[in-house]
């Protein structure tokens, strides 16, 4: 399959030397110096075989950048997002209540995904009858609805099975905080995040996607063309990386920013 494995940034990155790293990525040095300093894990180049991939990483880490090799098919078998309804907190961990109830230790091995959207210029579309509170989403470059609800997306193995169990605001009840859960849902995911940085000793947290801002077309035809003509590479939001994205899955085809740079933020810390 063309483009079977990937090149991804890993920031924040060290002090890199732009001159160095713009022609392996195709750009100018000032080009490079713009795009590394984007703070959230991103796709940048994607070839045909491991071993020119593993060079091309070796020439962008020698100029001072954090990158990730992967496989095509590992970014489109993680598992979707399992939202969780409920939850209890007890001396031995966490109980999650989705589906089925899953239990999780104080001792086990997780990553968690933090990602508070934020949206440029507003854009919210209320679904019928709705109010300012419930589901928020916004059109996206690929044309796709982009749910902007903050979300805790929990990576874990179980039974040999990677999981994925997602802590969403709007959806979960943060009632099992008890007297201390606050009134605001985005104050109680971010008090969750807390929680499992405070008391699961083997959880890596990851808040890179922290305030993401979506890229998103703005408006007017000319202005939408000028947006994307502007982004080099496999940006999202370019017609590249939604090939790229359609060939590794059809579900990947017209994925939405937060749920693609979740997966990445995991690929990269595994």
């Amino acid at each position: 399959m063309a483009g079977s494995i990937l090149l991804v940034s890993n920031p924040p990155h060290g002090a890199v030397d732009a001159r160095r790293a713009a022609p392996p990525l195709g750009l100018t040095p000032a080009e490079a110096t713009l795009k590394v300093h984007y703070p959230v894990p991103e796709i940048w180049l994607a070839f045909d075989g491991r071993a020119e991939a593993e060079k091309v990483a070796a020439e962008l880490v020698a100029a001072g950048l954090h990158v990730t090799v992967v496989g095509a098919e590992e970014l489109g078998s993680v598992p979707p997002r399992t939202e969780i309804r409920s939850f209890a907190i007890h001396d031995v961990g966490l109980v999650l209540l989705a589906d089925h109830r899953t239990t999780l230790g104080r001792a086990e091995p997780l990553i968690a995904v933090f990602c508070a959207p934020r949206e440029a210029g507003g854009g919210e579309v209320r679904p019928p009858g709705g109010r300012t509170s419930d589901v928020m989403r916004a059109v996206g470059d690929h044309g796709a609805v982009q749910d902007t609800r903050g979300f805790l997306d929990l990576y874990l193995t179980q039974q040999g099975q990677l999981r994925r169990l997602a802590i969403v605001q709007g959806v979960t009840d943060f009632s099992g905080f008890g007297e201390a859960a606050l009134p605001s849902p985005a104050g109680n995911l971010i008090k969750f995040v807390g929680e499992i940085e405070s008391h699961f000793p083997n959880a890596k947290v990851d808040r890179r996607l922290a305030l993401l801002q979506a890229r998103r077309r703005t408006g007017a035809t000319g202005v939408q063309a000028r947006a994307g003509a502007s982004r080099k590479g496999l940006t999202y939001g370019t017609a590249e990386l939604k090939q790229l994205l359609g060939h590794i899955s059809p579900e990947l085809h017209d994925v939405s920013e937060y749920e693609l740079s979740s997966r990445l933020a995991y690929l990269t810390r595994r």
